[in-house]
């Protein structure tokens, strides 16, 4: 299932549609509803309660955000404000999911992917880059260094949730 989701994914192009994520959730038990205005996804499956999270980004405050966020929406969130530190943490915490920055000082987001892809013990482990860069040359770019997804900044949080719920679901049948 995750194959096809991220083929069907990278097919539609580097700019995730939340109308693409309704209907593929349409294919793994989801309900649709609703919220805002806006196509969102309910999942009925503990599987992704309680995932552990890897939120990398260079800015505190963002990472801030999102760990109060996804830690709300019950999910167990670890932050990194450094590429360097998140590598050996990825190492250790082996987390379900990674949520990364490209744009950082020493190791910048391609590499690190680079590197988590190249070690057994993390080259399993989606990651999902989050960036206020070029969606068409970037988002290329991230795929080819093994990189699941790339969302383009500025997203809300809804949103967000939406795609993280995807992707463990995608990986977690």
């Amino acid at each position: 299932l995750h194959d096809r989701l991220s083929e069907r994914i990278r097919q539609a192009g580097t700019n995730l549609e939340l109308k693409l994520c309704s209907r593929l959730t349409e294919n793994i038990d989801g309900e649709l509803c609703r919220r805002k205005g806006i196509v969102m996804t309910k999942f009925f499956n503990a599987k992704t309660q309680g995932a552990k999270i890897l939120v990398v980004d260079d800015e505190p405050d963002l990472t801030d955000i999102i760990n109060t966020f996804l830690e709300g929406a019950g999910y167990h969130v670890h932050t990194e404000n450094s590429s360097v530190k998140a590598l050996e943490k990825a190492r250790s915490l082996k987390p379900d999911l990674i949520l990364l920055d490209i744009s950082m000082p020493v190791m910048d987001g391609y590499q690190l992917c680079s590197e988590l892809k190249k070690d057994k013990s993390t080259a399993d482990i989606p990651v999902v880059f989050l960036t206020g860069k070029d969606p068409l040359e970037d988002g290329k770019r991230s795929f080819k260094v093994g990189g699941d997804l790339f969302i383009k900044k500025p997203f809300s949080c809804e949103s967000l949730l939406e795609i993280i719920r995807i992707v463990l679901m995608s990986v977690s049948r």
